[in-house]
């Protein structure tokens, strides 16, 4: 999937990753979609944007997603 890494921000980074907790909270799994929006914090609060694609990527591998 192709993003355009140079316009990501910490929020825009956090949001994508809130929406998947929609997701699983969405479909009833709550504990994931806790996790999810644990991840979402820490992008939303990490000192860089590739601290954050970081967490992105830890959280998608971690969910069976790697399209990093």
């Amino acid at each position: 999937m192709f993003r355009s890494w140079f316009r990501d921000t910490q929020g825009k980074i956090a949001d994508r990753i809130d929406r998947h907790a929609d997701r699983y909270q969405n479909a009833g799994d709550v504990a994931n979609g806790q996790e999810a929006r644990m991840a979402a914090e820490s992008a939303r609060n990490a000192a860089t944007v590739e601290e954050a694609r970081e967490i992105e990527r830890d959280f998608n591998r971690g969910h069976g997603r790697d399209d990093s």
